[in-house]
Parts: structure tokens; sequence; C-alpha cells
């Protein structure tokens, strides 16, 4: 009697587990985690179009723009990953 007992209070504690709130909150980070890694891949995309576009830019439209053809080409210049 004492023995089925003690396997209850175990099987009891084995099965109790992580509750399904804490199961789902240990899931949002990782979610969040890709969300902001395919966000962060954006940018980087859009940042690397817009400075191909600006190094194709001639003198004449870089004046009509207001930039410095030489800021122009550091800007170009930089990595994508690079703000």
């Amino acid at each position: 009697m004492t023995v089925v007992t003690l396997r209850h209070r175990a099987d009891a504690c084995a099965g109790a587990g992580l509750p399904p709130v804490r199961a789902q909150a240990a899931v949002k980070p990782v979610h969040g985690l890709i969300e902001r890694m395919i966000a962060t891949l954006g940018l980087w995309a859009e940042r690397h179009r817009q400075r191909r576009c600006l190094a194709t830019l001639d003198a004449h439209l870089l004046r009509d723009l207001d930039i410095d053809p030489i800021d122009a080409s550091r800007e170009a210049n930089k990595p994508f990953w690079r703000a």
C-alpha cells in the first residue's frame, strides 16, 4: 500500500509538466526572433538596393538632389549591414 502511494505521487509529479501557458510562452521568443531576423534581412536588402541605385547616379543628378558626389560614393560603398 505504501508503494502504491509513492508511485501515485511519483506519477503525479512526472506527469505534471509545464502548464500550456508556459509552453506557449517558451515558443513566443523563438517566433519573435524569427520575425526580427526576417525584418533585418528585409532592411538589409532594401539598403543594398538603395545603395546600388545611388551608385548609378551621375554627378548632375546628385547635384539636383543636393548630394555631394563624395558623400554619395562613401554611402554607396558601405556594406549593407551598416546604417
